[in-house]
């Protein structure tokens, strides 16, 4: 499904698109492992489930 749009983009593109999509991906697992040691506050107004 991606193949088409792939070979339409030109590899310094592919390669920008590629090191911004890493950039984002590493952050994200970063930021879910940072947040996976660090205990939730149950007053925190991100996690209030009600």
């Amino acid at each position: 499904m991606l193949a088409p749009l792939l070979t339409a983009l030109d590899s310094d593109q592919l390669l920008l698109i590629l090191f911004f999509l890493g950039i984002n991906l590493g952050s994200v697992i970063w930021i879910c492992r940072h947040e996976s040691r660090v205990k939730p506050d149950p007053h925190s107004k991100d996690r209030r489930s009600t």
